[in-house]
């Protein structure tokens, strides 16, 4: 049985194999600190509060040297090593340190250490996906992004935990540990791309790359108070990424994106990645460069924003509350203020794209997801997704009306996608009403440049809320998936007394109305000083307009 302090329950011999992985895990990590040890002499506390940018500047010019930086952040790591976001330190990095050479130094994150999420491979060192039967068998070769950052000079220098199986806002992981908040106890440090939010928001990482496919590069920016852009589809390469969604969404393809502290720092990831080698290893990725001139322009955007789907019957998506609504006002004020032209937009029957968007996660009805977690650890959380996936589909047709009736319609549009395509011909009119729904948007969207919006309903989702209730909040972050338009977020705000006190009336008006789901959102909103923030989203392929308008908040 599961304890307090191990939730998960050890189908057959599986708790002996996650101690075996454990035994590996403490061993590289003693090995990285007999190294760090013997270069204490390098730490430079100063360089945890620089840009990516200024620490390659500064060993540039000589005024540090590249070992510094990688030993100060390996130190920091150890600091907060309760916190479980390392996976495994990549021992090499020492190596690449030592090979730096002069040709390299054109590139704006030379000798800058990054973190990657676990799911990326690196020669030599597992790549899980957060699931015991991906243990011990170390990638052959590094992920085409590995060897485009060490091509420029950047130097790996660990993976992060991240969600077991990929699709959690909690990353705690039977192989890895309980995580918690970079910040706050009793809050989720987001997911899938979990560690790298927390180790940035920590300090224990400056630069690191994650995934997405419904916010897991965003969520975990949010909840730490960090940034992160989430690109479009085929603008940076998956070739060497674990994915196992390939096997069971329908039109929906994961991607890949970097988490910084600065603006700045995500821009130079992309100018540094975005280069020939990228293009020639991975013929399937957009050859399109770094758009300079879309960066740093000084024509006239214009900027559509939305604090809130509109609430109508038919469309009744959990609320942002008050801070949230106000971060999304006050960025669009500022906005404004700066000479962007800036108008309200209205998204086309947001949950009509949310439905379509559960669908096309769960095509196959979730048979790759159970698939996936057989003989695996698990908690009561996924115990109960199991229960519901394994069931036929008019018995979940039956359970989508106990869910509604349970929690209220924000939950159950998710519990009715499970229910998956049930021909070949539904599937592919699923493909074509996604078709139809992106056009519509677009058409919407009209010459509007970009969108500004929330990221999420809270600005931190808690520990203590059912996960159905905090999965619903989801569809402001997974539409951008539907869309394939790329999407950043960054903080501009904290948490107020007033932001508080709006929550808190709002939430005896929804127990009144008798919605549940709404009501106990914005009981829960007691904390102060907690990150929010707001997401930015443009066209397809148009992540330098992304990147200029968050700088613009940022600064």
């Amino acid at each position: 049985m599961a304890s307090r302090k191990d939730p998960y329950e050890y189908p057959g011999n599986t708790r002996e194999k996650v101690k075996q992985k454990h035994a590996e895990l403490e061993t590289n990590k003693k090995e990285m600190k007999a190294l760090l040890d013997a270069k204490k002499d390098h730490i430079k506390e100063p360089i945890l509060d620089m840009k990516a940018t200024e620490i390659s500047a500064k060993v540039k010019d000589g005024s540090l040297k590249a070992e510094d930086a990688l030993v100060t952040f390996v130190d920091r790591c150890f600091h907060y090593i309760d916190r479980n976001f390392i996976a495994d330190f990549i021992l090499e990095a020492f190596q690449d340190v030592a090979k730096l050479t002069d040709e390299k130094k054109a590139s704006p994150i030379y000798a800058v250490p990054i973190s990657l999420k676990e799911c990326i491979g690196v020669k030599g060192h597992d790549t899980t996906f957060g699931l015991l039967k991906h243990s011990f068998c170390p990638a052959k070769e590094d992920a085409v992004i590995v060897k485009v950052l060490r091509s420029v000079g950047a130097i790996p220098f660990m993976t992060t935990s991240m969600a077991q199986g990929g699709l959690d806002l909690d990353c705690s992981n039977p192989l890895f540990g309980l995580q918690r908040n970079a910040h706050f106890e009793g809050y989720l440090g987001g997911g899938s791309s979990g560690g790298e939010g927390i180790a940035l928001g920590l300090k224990a990482s400056i630069l690191g790359v994650g995934t997405d496919i419904g916010g897991s590069i965003r969520f975990p920016a949010a909840f730490n108070g960090v940034c992160s852009l989430k690109p479009t589809v085929r603008r940076l390469s998956m070739r060497g990424v674990l994915d196992p969604f390939l096997t069971h969404c329908l039109q929906l393809q994961i991607t890949i994106g970097p988490l910084g502290r600065f603006v700045e720092d995500l821009v130079n990831f992309m100018k540094a990645t975005l280069c020939p080698l990228l293009f020639q290893l991975d013929p399937l990725v957009i050859p399109l460069p770094f758009n300079n001139d879309l960066y740093e322009g000084s024509h006239k955007l214009k900027i559509g924003y939305f604090t809130c789907f509109k609430q109508t019957k038919d469309n009744a998506m959990v609320i942002p509350v008050p801070a949230v609504q106000r971060a999304v006002q006050e960025s669009a004020d500022k906005l404004k203020n700066l000479g962007y032209d800036v108008v309200e937009f209205e998204v086309p029957t947001p949950e009509y794209a949310y439905s379509l968007y559960a669908r096309a996660i769960f095509n196959d009805a979730g048979y790759a997801l159970i698939e996936m977690m057989k003989n695996e650890p698990f908690n009561q959380d996924y115990m109960q997704i199991k229960q519901l996936i394994g069931q036929p589909s008019f018995v979940k047709s039956k359970c989508s009306f106990v869910a509604e009736w349970m929690f209220g319609p924000q939950v159950e549009t998710g519990v009715k996608a499970t229910a998956g395509s049930k021909s070949g011909k539904s599937a592919g009119e699923l493909l074509k009403a996604i078709h139809d729904y992106v056009h519509v948007f677009l058409d919407a969207m009209g010459d509007i440049d970009l969108l500004l919006s929330p990221i999420y309903s809270v600005p931190v989702a808690r520990k203590d809320v059912l996960d159905v209730i905090n999965k619903s909040m989801i569809p402001y972050a997974a539409m951008y998936n539907l869309l394939e338009m790329p999407a950043g977020v960054l903080p501009v705000t904290k948490t107020t007394q007033d932001d508080l006190d709006k929550a808190q009336a709002l939430a005896k008006k929804f127990h009144e109305a008798k919605d549940k789901v709404n009501a106990k959102v914005f009981e829960t909103q007691d904390k102060l000083g907690l990150p929010v923030s707001v997401q930015v989203a443009a066209k397809p392929y148009r992540e330098e307009l992304v990147l200029r308008v968050m700088k613009a908040l940022e600064t």
